[in-house]
């Protein structure tokens, strides 16, 4: 795929946050894990934040788990909130397939991610990209993405090993030129049995559309953002915040 300077349309923001994070058992009781506060805000809300920093105020979450919790979102950033009735049987695949008709100059982002930059301001929005990581798998089944010299994504591969190794951080970017390859891809590849495998998620599925279409991965530092799957993320995250950004957050309350 050629990249290059396109016709700018408005952007907007579709985040994932139906799932119950039980991962995270200390949490999983007491409320939904987008909710972590980090700084004295709230993982989601940092998203929210920044996405309003960069003029992205078209904002749908997909809610599922902790539905109420959410309602304060609605009111407070004019976000549009949309329920997963299926959430506690299915992964995001289900989530994914209620806003297909929503993609297109559209960032799809994990409600579980800690941020500490704001990634979502971008001059040049003409190619669709994944942000990854660099994580230690520990023995934890993960995704294995592999680039060119020129960050373009050729391959992916489970992987359970002890290495630290380049993986999805939740947060992509999709043009509207690519919005219809999305769509189309969607409906040829996924189906039913897949939306039922917990253990999957939807960039397990779209990095093959990803390889056909030369997209880019853009790794970020971990100092500037995280995902969070289990409770170590969680005080690791809390953690660099505390070290790194305490003193500079620009969007702390």
């Amino acid at each position: 795929m050629e990249c290059g300077k396109k016709e700018v349309f408005d952007m907007n923001a579709i985040i994932l946050a139906a799932g119950a994070g039980l991962r995270i058992k200390e949490m999983a009781t007491q409320g939904h894990k987008a909710f972590l506060p980090i700084g004295g805000v709230p993982i989601i809300e940092r998203i929210i934040r920044y996405l309003h920093e960069a003029e992205i105020t078209d904002i749908t979450i997909v809610t599922g788990y902790k539905h109420d919790q959410f309602l304060f979102l609605k009111e407070h950033y004019g976000v549009k909130l949309l329920y997963n009735k299926r959430y506690a049987t299915h992964n995001n695949l289900e989530s994914l397939e209620l806003v297909l008709d929503r993609i297109g100059d559209t960032f799809i982002i994990h409600g579980d991610i800690a941020l500490f930059k704001n990634i979502f301001k971008m001059e040049n929005r003409g190619c669709s990209f994944f942000y990854t990581m660099l994580k230690e798998s520990k023995g934890v089944p993960l995704t294995r993405i592999h680039c060119n010299r020129n960050r373009i994504i050729t391959d992916y591969e489970g992987y359970a090993g002890r290495e630290t190794v380049v993986t999805n951080l939740g947060i992509s970017y999709w043009t509207r030129n690519d919005a219809g390859d999305f769509k189309r891809f969607f409906h040829q590849r996924v189906d039913e049995k897949m939306k039922k495998r917990f253990g999957l998620s939807w960039e397990d599925i779209f990095l093959a559309l990803s390889c056909e279409k030369a997209l880019e991965a853009h790794q970020l530092d971990r100092k500037y953002g995280c995902d969070i799957n289990i409770l170590m993320d969680y005080l690791n995250a809390c953690s660099i915040y505390d070290r790194l950004w305490k003193n500079c957050d620009s969007i702390k309350k």
